[in-house]
C-alpha cells in the first residue's frame, strides 16, 4: 500500500490567503493556522471512496481556547469529474461565516460504468475507484534469500516476505450487460477495507 502515504500527504492544502482547501477525501482531521491567533480544526466524517457522503465538522479557537464566536472563511473543495455537471474536475468555494460545531456536506454520486482500456480490455469503475475480480488467494511465507537482491533478508516479524498465488480459478471476463445491470451491495465490515473480503461495497456482474 505505497500509495497511501502519499494520499494522505495530499489530502488538504491552503489556499494563496492560507484558508483550506480539501483535495482529496477520506476519513480525517486537520489542524490548521489562520493567523493572529485563530486556528481551525476540520473532521471529515464519511465513508468515501465507497460512500457518497461527505460531513466536514469545523471548531475554531482563539489562542488554543474554543472560539464561540463566528469567523469568517474561504472553504475549497474538490469536485471530481466523475460526478460534475460538464464532467470536468474542478474547486468550489464556499465564502461565508463559521461557527464551531458547525457542519458543511457534500454528496458525490457514483454509478458504475465501463470503461474501454487503451490496448484491450475493459474495466469496472464507479466513483473514485477501478474494480477487480476479488480472486482467491494461497498465501505462503518466503523465507529464501534471492541472489539478484543482493541477500537481502527482512528481519522484522511484522514485515514478513509473502508468495501469493490464486487458490481457484481465475480466468474469468465480462459477458456482455450494460452498466444498469451491475447490482450494488453494501455490506458492514471492520477490518481494512483493501484487504480481502474486507470491501465495505461489493460490485456483481455478469462474466464468464
Amino acid at each position: 500500500h505505497r500509495l497511501f502515504p502519499d494520499d494522505v500527504s495530499r489530502m488538504w492544502m491552503s489556499d494563496a490567503d492560507g484558508a483550506p482547501v480539501a483535495t482529496l477525501y477520506g476519513p480525517c482531521e486537520l489542524l490548521l493556522d489562520l493567523g493572529d491567533g485563530l486556528s481551525v480544526k476540520i473532521e471529515e466524517i464519511t465513508n468515501y471512496p465507497f460512500g457518497e457522503d461527505i460531513d466536514f465538522r469545523f471548531t475554531f479557537y482563539r489562542n488554543g481556547r474554543r472560539s464561540r464566536a463566528s469567523h469568517e472563511m474561504a472553504f475549497s473543495y474538490r469536485l471530481p469529474a466523475w460526478c460534475s455537471p460538464d464532467g470536468k474536475a474542478g474547486f468550489r468555494t464556499e465564502r461565508r461565516a463559521w461557527k464551531s460545531g458547525e457542519v458543511f456536506s457534500i454528496h458525490l454520486p457514483m454509478k458504475p460504468v465501463f470503461e474501454d482500456n487503451p490496448v484491450q480490455g475493459r474495466s469496472v469503475v464507479m466513483g473514485p475507484l477501478v474494480y477487480s475480480y476479488s480472486i482467491p488467494s494461497k498465501w505462503e511465507e518466503d523465507t529464501a534469500t534471492y541472489e539478484n537482491l543482493a541477500g537481502k533478508q527482512c528481519r522484522n516479524p511484522e514485515f514478513r516476505s509473502w508468495t501469493i498465488t490464486p487458490s481457484a480459478e481465475w480466468n474469468y471476463a465480462l459477458k456482455d450487460c450494460s452498466p444498469d445491470e451491475i447490482e450494488i451491495v453494501r455490506r458492514d465490515t471492520d477490518g481494512f477495507p483493501f484487504d480481502e473480503g474486507q470491501s465495505p461495497l461489493v460490485l456483481r456482474v455478469k462474466a464468464c
